[in-house]
């Protein structure tokens, strides 16, 4: 591929030689000799890429350069004057760029005209991709604009509207009617018309009639241009009539296409060709709207000029209901494309400015609507979304309707279903924003605000939303659209360190090219980190293969990566659709392991939790506990020989019983206590600390204690295996007499109580 391009045009003031020269190998540098039926200028380069340009001399003296253009044109200047050269940077901007043209041959430089240069995308299929994701948002569209309110008769555009809403609204008609299945559709009819017998009326020889009805007899008997038969043997007559006319007039049947249907058809291909021609002539009308329009009246006339159409007259009446018209192949997809060409007339999209206003083409945006309409349509049949939420979309403005879909304004779809036994609230939010926000119990992100380009969010039972987010029990999925991704970002292959590096290395430069890869990996992290009670966070890109990563066991939380083509959608949607149902049948398994993380997340947040510095085994030591969870039973010995017969045993036991002096009830603390804090009930000052070893207490008779047990006083016992060597190193040695906070909640006749580990100690015994 050369990385020069010579450019001959003619300006204002005279023949202009112009040479671009690309910085760097692999890029379009280009003229273009089927620019014209795209709608694109004939030089070609492409985005994300840099070019130096240079006027050459024409021989004619005159000195031409390029207005400067912020971010894109930069001339080169010098002290001596006038230097022929600059540079355009075309970053991610898609389609065609307007440069003006300065004739600075005198002291006084005027204008020369402009030159147009089409970027673009470094796809190979960004043109078919462009054209059918079009094609879709417009059916979309229209088609959710005829769900809310009927069509009316087709129109012709307001001339005085303003040039963006003229390009919006011939975009979304050469979107229905400049695509190969519209095309496909008028071959279908002209290669298989319905026909019908239609009758005629034609002049015939007397002696080639057949058949003769009453009308053919009073002809025979009243026309004129007559010849004598008189004396004609074996001709027999009536009497008087001895003549017969030369011709007359008789009905004849013959196959005839200038049916009632394809007379419609005839009207929609010239309703299109008008509707296409009238945007030539207003005086709003950008030039590529006119060149553009120019280009499609062309292919619509050659349609019409097909020889099929020539027998075929105007309709007088226009039948829709025709069974015909609305059932068979090819008249069927035109009745659609009209329905819809009706609707399309009359929308505008204010979205639209960021896909194709002055002359841009950008596909990537344009992939990110679509891709908006395609989950909508994945999330809405999961899970049953009522379409009347969808109404909000379409406003009224001065100029019609317009879709309200736009980067950074939010739209929200909301619904409610029953799916098994569980039921489950959703909202599908585009670009929503998630701001910081400092209570904890609120939606939000921990750090910055972020905007994910599409939010999943879904939480059981009848809570609101904003309870759901203060219980913990709301999910939020985030996807965003990167249309110039090739190759999933998220790889299965492990990378050497030298690799590694070198990866990190180059992602500045592609963050700045545009060719995202880590940096999406990154961004997804970024949201599933930052955004409270987010669950996953995928990229959907239009490339070659799926790459999900979930969390150690379950679908939820995770992080990955859809190939999710234009052109092969349908194919591309199962693996999203696959992971919509998974995270359905996920939410709801009442088991699942990210509930059960969530719910004790909760747990732990709504719990008042004081600060505690003191002594005490490290988590992977006690299996989960801490200081502030891990009950302590504080009891009592009697005497010395009780004393000794805990620790040669290493039981200590607690009365059970209703209404027994000293009886203990049983909760959650009492049966999962893990240390005993023993007393001296005589003298408190005294005091030893054990460990409880079994895994839970027992219940002992009088006898099952043993006939050494002193003074046993009831017949049941609470038992629970302690040892005074198993307490950890952390705990052993403390000075147990020096902490005599507990003190004051030992009950006067010495009945077992239980704390937790914390409340053995005061606030600030521990610096």
């Amino acid at each position: 591929m050369s990385r020069t391009l010579d450019i001959q045009f003619r300006s204002l003031t005279g023949l202009v030689f112009l040479t671009l020269k690309s910085r760097k190998d692999d890029v379009v540098l280009r003229i273009a000799e089927d620019a014209e039926e795209n709608g694109e200028a004939p030089f070609q380069i492409g985005e994300a890429s840099e070019y130096d340009y240079s006027f050459v001399d024409s021989g004619n003296g005159r000195k031409y350069q390029f207005e400067e253009v912020d971010g894109v044109l930069e001339r080169t200047w010098s002290e001596i004057g006038y230097v022929p050269f600059g540079r355009i940077r075309t970053g991610n901007y898609v389609g065609t760029m307007t440069f003006h043209l300065v004739d600075c041959t005198s002291s006084s430089p005027v204008s020369a005209g402009e030159l147009k240069i089409e970027v673009v995308s470094t796809k190979t299929d960004y043109r078919t991709d462009y054209r059918q994701m079009l094609e879709e948002i417009s059916k979309d569209y229209a088609e959710l604009v005829m769900s809310f309110s009927p069509a009316g008769q087709h129109f012709l555009p307001d001339s005085n509207l303003s040039s963006r809403t003229l390009y919006q609204r011939f975009a979304f008609v050469k979107s229905i009617v400049d695509n190969d299945s519209f095309i496909e559709a008028v071959r279908k009819v002209i290669l298989n018309p319905i026909r019908n017998w239609g009758q005629t009326i034609v002049n015939k020889s007397i002696t080639n009639v057949k058949r003769l009805d009453r009308k053919a007899l009073g002809q025979i008997a009243s026309s004129t241009n007559r010849i004598s038969v008189k004396g004609i043997p074996g001709l027999s007559l009536p009497q008087g009539v001895d003549s017969l006319p030369q011709s007359i007039e008789i009905p004849y049947k013959r196959d005839t296409i200038d049916t009632p249907e394809n007379r419609f058809v005839k009207y929609v291909v010239k309703s299109f060709v008008a509707f296409v021609d009238a945007f030539q002539s207003y005086k709003n009308a950008s030039y590529n709207l006119k060149a553009e329009a120019s280009v499609l009246s062309d292919k619509l006339q050659n349609i019409l000029s097909v020889s099929f159409f020539k027998g075929i007259s105007d309709p007088t009446v226009i039948s829709l209901n025709s069974p015909a018209l609305q059932r068979k192949d090819g008249y069927r997809d035109i009745l659609n494309a009209w329905t819809l060409f009706d609707t399309a007339a009359k929308l505008t999209w204010s979205g639209g400015d960021d896909v194709y206003d002055a002359g841009k083409k950008n596909v990537a945006v344009l992939y990110e609507y679509w891709l908006f309409f395609k989950l909508l349509s994945v999330i809405s049949e999961t899970f049953n979304l009522d379409p009347k939420s969808l109404e909000k979309m379409i406003e009224r403005d001065s100029e019609g309707l317009n879709l309200s879909l736009k980067q950074g304004r939010m739209q929200m779809i909301a619904g409610a279903t029953q799916i098994g036994n569980r039921r489950l609230n959703v909202r599908f939010y585009y670009n929503r924003t998630f701001y910081k926000e400092s209570e904890i119990k609120k939606e939000g992100s921990w750090t910055v605000q972020m905007r994910p380009d599409y939010t999943l969010s879904i939480w059981p039972g009848d809570l609101s939303q904003s309870e759901a987010e203060s219980k913990d029990i709301i999910t939020h999925i985030h996807f965003d659209a990167k249309y110039k991704v090739t190759h999933s970002p998220f790889s299965d292959k492990s990378v050497s360190k030298e690799q590694a590096d070198k990866e990190l290395d180059e992602e500045k430069n592609e963050q700045e090219s545009g060719i995202y890869k880590r940096a999406d990996i990154l961004k997804m992290h970024a949201y599933k980190d930052a955004i409270r009670r987010s669950s996953g966070a995928y990229i959907l890109y239009p490339g070659d293969r799926d790459s999900e990563l979930r969390g150690f066991h379950e679908i939820l939380p995770g992080l990955g990566a859809f190939n999710i083509r234009p052109a092969r959608y349908e194919g591309d949607a199962r693996e999203l659709k696959r992971f919509i149902t998974e995270v359905v049948q996920h939410l709801l398994d009442r088991n699942s392991r990210r509930e059960k993380v969530l719910q004790a997340g909760h747990e732990i947040q709504e719990a008042d939790i004081s600060r505690f510095e003191g002594r005490f085994p490290e988590v992977y030591q006690t299996g989960g506990f801490f200081p502030d969870t891990t009950p302590v039973l504080v009891g009592c010995y009697k005497s010395e020989e009780h004393l000794q017969w805990i620790l040669t045993h290493g039981l200590y036991n607690v009365r059970l019983g209703k209404d027994r002096h000293g009886a203990v009830t049983l909760d959650s603390k009492l049966v999962e206590s893990r240390y005993l804090l023993l007393y001296d009930y005589n003298n408190r000052s005294n005091k030893r600390f054990l460990k409880i070893v079994s895994g839970s207490p027992s219940v002992y008779s009088k006898d099952e204690l043993g006939n050494d047990y002193p003074n046993p006083g009831g017949p049941l016992y609470l038992v629970f295996q302690v040892s005074e060597s198993a307490v950890e190193p952390e705990l052993a040695y403390l000075e147990w007499t020096q902490y005599g906070t507990i003190d004051t909640l030992i009950p006067s006749d010495g009945s077992p109580i239980t704390v937790m580990y914390t409340g053995l100690f005061p606030p600030q015994s521990f610096n």
